[in-house]
């Protein structure tokens, strides 16, 4: 039995005086349903006995999606080094209430300079802090981080190498959000620009602003803390070793030299000193 605009509008009236007035349908399945037509028939909110909500919702402001993007021409020349970090590019987007955010962001990495280079990025959330002024913050960086190489490229010829990253994000009110692309270049010797980066963000409410409007959103998982390792390219595991950046393996390679030039003088001195006793 499916009942009419007619009946909505005893509805309104009747919740100005009693602030709640149920529509009881005959059925709990889709046989029986409450619709709300345009004057030409249209169906714009059908909720059927099984809860199922149809209709083309175009009056539900609430639960359409969003998204928002910046992208184009850019040459970006990263210039923090591990442990600092870049913004390289931001976008904001207004919401009307909870829902999920993810945001993507891809572009190119021109590789300058010799040898083994990497270029470490994430996306993160300006409500979430800024990774320069932040221990919390930066484990969150490392915690959705992408490491982009330039495969331990010969020579300083341009190399380009394509990235790509995304991250989602759950929000719990509705307000102005803005989500940052921030980058740094693990080594100083390295020298890399990020060209053309494109980032954008999708919105996709969970049912409004109440505390049951989460119910959709999976429970996020929380991973017991870890204590971030200096040096380390993911912040977890120990530092690399056997890829030695270049400047690095040449002060050894002189430090070594040094020492062995001292101790050769050292043993001539002393050989000098016992050879004036003798005489």
């Amino acid at each position: 039995m499916k009942k009419t605009l007619s009946l909505l509008i005893i509805l309104i009236t009747t919740t100005v005086y009693t602030q709640e007035t149920n529509v009881q349908l005959n059925t709990n399945d889709n046989t029986s349903s409450f619709n709300v037509t345009k004057n030409s028939g249209t169906s714009v909110l059908k909720v059927d006995g099984s809860g199922k909500l149809t209709g083309d919702g175009s009056g539900l402001s609430n639960v359409k999606p969003l998204a928002n993007y910046v992208g184009g021409n850019q040459n970006f020349q990263i210039t923090a080094n591990y442990g600092f970090y870049d913004n390289v590019r931001e976008v904001s987007i207004t919401v009307p209430g909870s829902g999920i955010v993810l945001a993507t962001t891809a572009g190119t990495c021109d590789w300058e300079s010799k040898n083994w280079d990497l270029v470490l990025m994430s996306i993160i959330g300006s409500h979430e802090g800024d990774p320069n002024s932040s221990w919390s913050t930066e484990n969150i960086f490392y915690s959705y981080m992408t490491i982009v190489t330039d495969y331990n490229c010969p020579d300083s010829s341009d190399q380009y190498t394509s990235f790509s990253a995304h991250r989602g994000f759950t929000l719990h009110s509705g307000g102005t959000y803005k989500f940052i692309l921030w980058a740094n270049k693990y080594s100083s010797s390295a020298k890399v620009e990020l060209k053309d980066v494109n980032l954008s963000v999708m919105y996709f409410p969970t049912g409004g602003t109440s505390a049951s409007a989460m119910a959709s959103v999976s429970p996020k998982v929380t991973m017991p803390a870890q204590e971030r390792v200096e040096g380390s390219v993911d912040g977890i595991s120990p530092p690399p070793k056997l890829k030695k950046i270049s400047h690095l393996i040449e002060r050894d390679e002189k430090i070594e030299k040094l020492e062995n030039e001292m101790s050769e003088l050292k043993k001539q001195m002393q050989q000098l000193i016992l050879d004036r006793r003798k005489d």
